[in-house]
């Protein structure tokens, strides 16, 4: 029989190769607590790929409705004008958005298209009282193919979530994946797709 321990992060595990092997050596020193016998075991859940706004873009991408596709942009964009004590808002390693957000967008990415040939990237605070990125915006290159990477904690008026323009039509995603908040509440989902095709 096998006996484990489960660890839920839906953050990154570690923010750089020293901190990851300190995790990983607490995860191996817990391991004989939890009753394991021979090892440990680690499994990674990248709760982004299993939105259902980006299972809707990939199966869009991989049936090739779209046709050669030349731009997407993947947004969380928000209207947060007051910085709140959390850690994520205050100085420190794994603080700002892009740690909060950007792992998810760049392993969508990395997911739909693989490794780019470019990046470039800007961060910044905007909001008065921020002391730590608020604001970030990625360029990858792909060749013909450009990826945008956006997250901005001051968007009053938000467009797409994610946004795909091919050579034979266009997929906008609206809205938050509301799967998770509408199970809880019984309510209906608020988020929705609309594909330009021709």
């Amino acid at each position: 029989m096998l006996n484990f321990a489960l660890m839920e992060n839906e953050k990154e595990l570690a923010t750089g190769a020293a901190h990851l092997q300190g995790s990983l050596l607490a995860l191996s020193l817990l391991a004989p607590f939890a009753g394991a016998v021979a090892g440990f075991i680690g499994v990674i859940f990248r709760l982004a790929l299993q939105r259902a706004d980006f299972i809707t873009v990939k199966k869009c991408l991989d049936s090739g409705a779209l046709g050669e596709v030349s731009y997407c942009g993947l947004h969380y964009d928000r209207f947060v004008p007051g910085v709140k004590d959390r850690w994520r808002e205050r100085p420190g390693e794994g603080a700002g958005l892009l740690y909060d957000l950007g792992p998810h967008l760049i392993d969508q990415s990395l997911c739909l298209f693989g490794m780019p040939v470019s990046l470039f990237a800007l961060s910044a605070h905007q909001r008065n009282d921020a002391k730590v990125d608020d604001f970030f915006h990625l360029v990858l290159s792909y060749g013909r193919l450009v990826v945008v990477l956006h997250a901005s904690t001051l968007t009053w008026a938000q467009g797409p979530r994610m946004l795909v323009h091919g050579d034979r039509g266009s997929l906008f995603q609206f809205g938050l994946d509301g799967q998770e908040d509408a199970s809880l509440s019984n309510s209906t989902l608020r988020a929705f797709s609309i594909a330009f095709l021709h």
